[in-house]
């Protein structure tokens, strides 16, 4: 009896442990599927969102392409001019447009040549100084950074030029025939006396000892500024031993 007892709770006790091993395995089996299932679907809704994500932050950051215009070369201008009419020339990208400031303000706008030259005058200016520079655009309406800087002064008066000495039609007799020329003229002003270079003080003031020759000495006095303005004064001296 104790035997047939025992051996019916040994088959229970298999049957039982055969029964939670196979609720095991189908459970085991539900989690894998459900983990294939919903776990490749999780994944590809992820990597879909990426994707997404990607594309609107390209879209977010790109920009229009744009288009890299040379700036022009402005040739230099003389330091001073006495014309009020300046010709900048230079070059450029052929066939654009070159847009000229004077001053900060712009004030032309012309085509460079197919060479890629151009020239342009400006209006009649006053006096006074004055900074150039340019930029070129194309037809797409881009345009290029400034240019190279060109300064100028515009100067139309003549200089300044007194002469204290000699005075007009002076007689000089004796043995010395140096004469002393004095005078005064603008700061920056070159003085020539017959064609002969004259030391200029930095105060404008200059002396210079004129070697006479006998009989009428007719002295031309000059006074050329940076513009090329020129101040001309005669006098003429008799000299007599």
């Amino acid at each position: 009896m104790k035997q047939q007892l025992s051996s019916r709770l040994a088959r229970f006790e298999e049957k039982k442990l055969k029964t939670r091993l196979l609720f095991a395995v189908i459970g085991t089996l539900l989690v894998i599927t459900l983990l294939v299932v919903f776990g490749f679907r999780l994944m590809i809704s992820f990597f879909i969102f990426l994707d997404q994500m990607r594309g609107k932050k390209s879209s977010t950051n790109q920009s229009p392409s744009t288009v890299l215009v040379i700036p022009p070369y402005l040739d230099p201008l003389p330091a001073a001019t006495m014309s009020g009419k300046l010709i900048i020339t230079g070059r450029g990208q052929a066939n654009a447009t070159i847009i000229l400031y004077i001053n900060d303000s712009e004030t032309k706008r012309e085509t460079i040549s197919d060479d890629g030259t151009f020239s342009i005058t400006s209006q009649n200016l006053p006096e006074g100084s004055y900074t150039i520079r340019a930029k070129t655009t194309d037809s797409n309406g881009n345009t290029s950074n400034f240019s190279n800087t060109i300064t100028t002064i515009i100067k139309k008066r003549p200089p300044l030029l007194e002469i204290s000495s000699p005075v007009d039609d002076m007689m000089i007799t004796g043995d010395d025939n140096i004469l002393q020329i004095e005078g005064k003229t603008d700061e920056g002003v070159d003085i020539r006396v017959n064609d002969r270079f004259v030391i200029v003080k930095p105060d404008g003031s200059f002396i210079y000892p004129y070697p006479l020759e006998e009989g009428e000495n007719i002295l031309t006095i000059q006074a050329i500024d940076q513009a090329g303005n020129i101040t001309k004064v005669e006098k003429i001296v008799t000299y007599k031993k």
